[in-house]
């Protein structure tokens, strides 16, 4: 039996493939490209509609028309084929490998459910799509002439991220809450890195935040608070909590073996106190630093992005004081005195 090769392998291929070329092409090589791929194609329409006596058609038999003769012209076998058009075809897609692999190999690391390769191959579509609806005639905002490979960009963003959206989630959800949600989360990241000292953003406020400039929703505070509850991921009941096979699951976790009873007001108010004595042994700026941290005050744990802000440190320094405070609070404090 044939072993299928790693995702990685392929994509190194590729990526081996890619810095072969030594240059991008011009926008005169790539109109050159595209005529000998397009004038194929129209060549064979052509000749398709000589033959129907209705030489009028509507706007989807003129798509189904071509995508007939595209495979006819790509077909190996076929006796229309055209080997410019493959040739140009082919090499319009290797010339912009770079572009399909930068954006999967971002697209990659935030996704759960699809590989670098899965991306890549919708990357590739979204070329193919590209070349068939593009016109050389097409310039930018500026008036100038536009390059294909600047117009392929946009087409494999739109099949990356539509793949993304149909396949990365247990439960699909529709296209127009996809984008909502990804507003929200937006509005929420910058309401979050503009407020380090107060807590997370409410409803209201995204609401109010959602329906001001840029994003110009019209969206109420219950559609807000809806779209919250789509942005929790489905897991399975029976995963397990850890990577080790014969550990825990989620549903075993839930149940009344796992299940701890909350702590009476009486014991909370004691372990607190336990907490401030333990923390005497800091001074007071480490004190300080370990309560915002954890948020032994108010409850809100700070991010380091937050703790660099509010101590007015760098965001590297974060983590090694934090070492440093718990090894303290390890070495000094005594865990069998306040037994928490």
């Amino acid at each position: 039996m044939t072993i299928p090769p790693d995702d990685s392998l392929l994509i190194r291929e590729i990526s081996q493939r890619h810095k072969k070329h030594k240059r991008n092409l011009t926008r005169e090589e790539e109109v050159v490209l595209i005529h000998n791929y397009h004038n194929a194609i129209n060549r064979v329409i052509e000749a398709l509609k000589a033959i129907d006596d209705n030489p009028t058609l509507t706007e989807a038999q003129e798509k189904e028309l071509f995508k007939v003769a595209k495979k006819m012209v790509l077909d190996v076998k076929s006796v229309n084929h055209d080997a410019k058009a493959r040739k140009a075809m082919d090499t319009l897609v290797d010339r912009n490998l770079g572009l399909i692999l930068d954006k999967a190999k971002k697209t990659a690391m935030k996704t759960k459910f699809l590989s670098e390769y899965d991306l890549y191959i919708e990357g590739v579509k979204g070329v193919l799509h590209a070349l068939d609806k593009w016109d050389t005639k097409r310039r930018n905002s500026k008036g100038e002439p536009l390059k294909f490979s600047t117009y392929a960009t946009y087409w494999i963003r739109h099949y990356i991220g539509r793949s993304v959206q149909d396949f990365d989630r247990s439960i699909r959800i529709p296209i127009h809450i996809h984008d909502d949600l990804k507003k929200l989360e937006k509005a929420y990241a910058e309401y979050c890195s503009t407020n380090f000292d107060v807590a997370a953003p409410t409803s209201a406020v995204l609401t109010a935040i959602l329906n001001a400039p840029p994003y110009d929703l019209k969206i109420t505070k219950e559609k807000v608070e809806e779209l919250g509850r789509h942005k929790h991921a489905i897991e399975s009941l029976d995963k397990n909590l850890h990577d080790d096979d014969d550990s825990a699951t989620v549903l075993s976790h839930l149940s009344a073996d796992y299940y701890t009873q909350p702590e009476a007001p009486s014991e909370i108010n004691e372990n607190k106190d336990k907490l401030n004595l333990l923390l005497r042994v800091l001074t007071p700026i480490e004190a300080k630093f370990i309560s915002l941290r954890y948020g032994l005050t108010d409850g809100i744990e700070r991010t380091d992005r937050q703790m660099a802000f509010l101590m007015s440190c760098k965001i590297t320094e974060v983590p090694r004081v934090e070492a440093l405070i718990l090894e303290k609070l390890k070495d000094k404090g005594n865990p069998d005195e306040f037994n928490l």
